[in-house]
């Protein structure tokens, strides 16, 4: 198995989803969103589990740091 990891930015584009519909699926406000997608805050576990869950992508493979 290949050893990737994909930023916030990089699934949400995957997943064909705006940056307002990420923040929502998420539960977090844009703003937060937006902070995390340019790596001016890191990600915290509760928002790593989310990504998880509505991406499907395995948490090893999310850069939580972009």
């Amino acid at each position: 198995m290949a050893n990737f990891s994909l930023n916030i930015e990089a699934i949400r584009v995957q997943m064909g989803v705006t940056r307002v519909e990420m923040a929502e699926k998420m539960n977090i406000s844009i703003d937060r969103y937006n902070r995390l997608a340019s790596g001016d805050s890191k990600m915290l576990a509760a928002e790593l589990v989310s990504l998880h869950k509505i991406s499907g992508v395995p948490y090893e493979n999310i850069k939580v740091i972009s």
